[in-house]
């Protein structure tokens, strides 16, 4: 969503995350009972469905090709029971990530041509303070 930033598009804020709630429901509480954890992952959701339904109803960002593709991927992450804790989900998650979007190599020409310009600049000034010294 961050290339749609610079156009001047106003993305919608995905949902906050619930940490401890999350953490709580993954690696079970004592202190929380199923119905809270089945609470919990209901309001989770149904907060997440909201945000991809303002997605897909945003003119732009509907038509966002790696968006179709998240949304029609049906290997959805899952932790790996043999992988250990959290560390396991982050690679699964960061594998699943990197099967659906594509590795762009984005030049900013405008960027560069001002750092370019700035490097001549810089060059200039040395030579400006060799040359009176």
């Amino acid at each position: 969503m961050e290339n749609y930033l610079p156009r001047g598009v106003i993305v919608p804020p995905a949902p906050e995350k619930n940490f401890m709630g999350t953490a709580k429901v993954r690696f079970g509480s004592n202190n929380q009972s199923q119905e809270d954890q089945s609470q919990f992952i209901k309001r989770r959701k149904a907060a997440l469905e909201r945000y991809l339904n303002r997605l897909m109803g945003h003119h732009l960002i509907s038509k966002d090709e790696t968006l179709k593709r998240f949304l029609k991927e049906e290997n959805a992450p899952r932790p790996n029971p043999n992988a250990s804790g959290i560390k396991g989900f982050m690679k699964n998650m960061e594998s699943m990530v990197s099967k659906v979007t594509a590795k762009i190599n984005e030049v900013d020409e405008w960027y560069e041509d001002k750092q370019q310009h700035i490097l001549e600049l810089e060059e200039t000034l040395k030579e400006v303070a060799c040359g009176s010294g």
